[in-house]
């Protein structure tokens, strides 16, 4: 398949007292009460901002993240939001089943296969999907067809050391990239999408494909490869489809100092893995999701000036940063 598809508060005259209550004495600050922060953010196309097709799941206490990006309009809306409840749903039963130390440690890397469980709870969130197909019809009588893209991580952690790892999952175009702490950045991902199929074909050599995708000017492109970049944002994948789809999964080090980004193609249609980079890379923990979400959107409303990378759509962010 492929895919293409505050009011200001107003201001007293008057100053109000400051009151204190002497008993009560100020809470101590720590400057780090977590080992990990999740930063989130997520808004709607900003022609249709009644409807974002994007959701984010965010379970810090127990590590888990993930990204959605419906696809197709109504039965997008429904794909990710099925989807996002039936992997919630799925990751609490695995907690109840597999105890942990305490209700906010991660899990031992050794106590499960959090590989072999993740391939599993995402591909019951496709089965739920199927079968929504199945029992729904849209308004005018269509059979309903709710799909979405999936990027997920799992964090754990080794009892014995403060060494811990990123269990990373995905099926379509959203991504997951990891930020070092000595500044180094890699895409853990790899698109179930349009440029993936022109490599396995061989029209295209992996280093021309991440070429022509991360082009920013239209002078950079061939006409044949600007033809290619035009189709960009078709999947070959997702989860609710007819075909099964094969679900990525790779594990890498997550160690202090570390940011792990996990996005849909609102964020990297619109922005070069350079600028990513460059956003992932400043130093507040619980806003940089959404400064990510904010720069792709100035770039997504320049599509009619002709922007090369410019695109609307709906744009999701959580980032996690290891503090220590």
């Amino acid at each position: 398949m492929l895919k293409n598809t505050p009011k200001p508060a107003s201001l007293s005259h008057r100053m109000r007292p400051l009151v204190t209550n002497p008993s009560r004495q100020p809470r101590a600050r720590t400057s780090m009460t977590s080992p990990f922060t999740f930063s989130r953010h997520s808004i709607a196309k900003f022609t249709r901002p009644d409807q974002n097709e994007d959701r984010v799941l965010s379970l810090p206490r127990s590590g888990l993240g993930a990204v959605f990006d419906g696809v197709g309009g109504e039965d997008g809306y429904i794909g990710s939001l099925v989807a996002s409840q039936t992997i919630r749903a799925h990751w609490k039963k695995v907690l109840s089943t597999h105890p942990r130390v305490s209700s906010e440690a991660l899990f031992p890397c050794s106590a499960i296969d959090l590989r072999a469980t993740l391939d599993q709870i995402i591909m019951e969130a496709h089965e739920r999907l199927c079968a929504e197909s199945v029992r729904r019809t849209k308004d005018d009588g269509s059979p309903l067809r709710p799909c979405t893209t999936i990027a997920l991580v799992a964090l754990c952690q080794d009892p014995d050391s403060t060494a811990c790892k990123l269990i990373c999952a995905h099926v379509g175009d959203s991504r997951i990239y990891l930020r070092h702490a000595n500044g180094t950045f890699e895409r853990v991902t790899d698109d179930d999408g349009f440029f993936s199929l022109l490599v396995a074909r061989q029209m295209l050599t992996p280093e021309d494909a991440r070429r022509i995708d991360q082009a920013s000017e239209p002078s950079q492109l061939s006409h044949l490869e600007r033809s290619y970049f035009d189709r960009r944002n078709g999947i070959t994948q997702a989860l609710g489809d007819r075909v099964d789809p094969s679900v990525h999964i790779t594990e890498v080090p997550f160690e202090s100092g570390d940011r792990v980004l996990l996005c849909t193609d609102g964020v990297h249609d619109n922005l070069t893995d350079e600028e990513i980079a460059e956003v992932l890379g400043e130093k507040a923990r619980t806003s940089v999701a959404r400064k990510m979400v904010l720069r792709a959107l100035d770039v997504s409303r320049q599509e009619t000036q002709g922007i090369l990378r410019s695109k609307q759509d709906d744009i999701s962010a959580l980032v996690i940063s290891r503090n220590y």
